[in-house]
């Protein structure tokens, strides 16, 4: 589980509540929670803003890493 799926889960926010916060889709947070995306530079922007920088684009790029085996994607 990542760390934004990790937040969603203990704030007990939906994907849809966090998508008003940050100006995207239910279907859009549902990706990046899942991993399936990493977030544009804006959207993260607005994630760390929505978290009170809990979560920052380096948790993306820290899940990207884990998934290429430490490889640049």
């Amino acid at each position: 589980m990542n760390k934004l799926a990790e937040y969603l889960e203990r704030e007990k926010l939906t994907l849809d509540e966090f998508g008003k916060r940050i100006g995207r889709s239910a279907a859009t947070v549902s990706r990046l929670a899942r991993g399936v995306n990493k977030p544009d530079w804006g959207t993260a922007a607005m994630i760390t803003q929505a978290t009170e920088g809990e979560i920052t684009i380096g948790d993306f790029c820290d899940a990207v890493e884990a998934a290429t085996g430490g490889e640049a994607a």
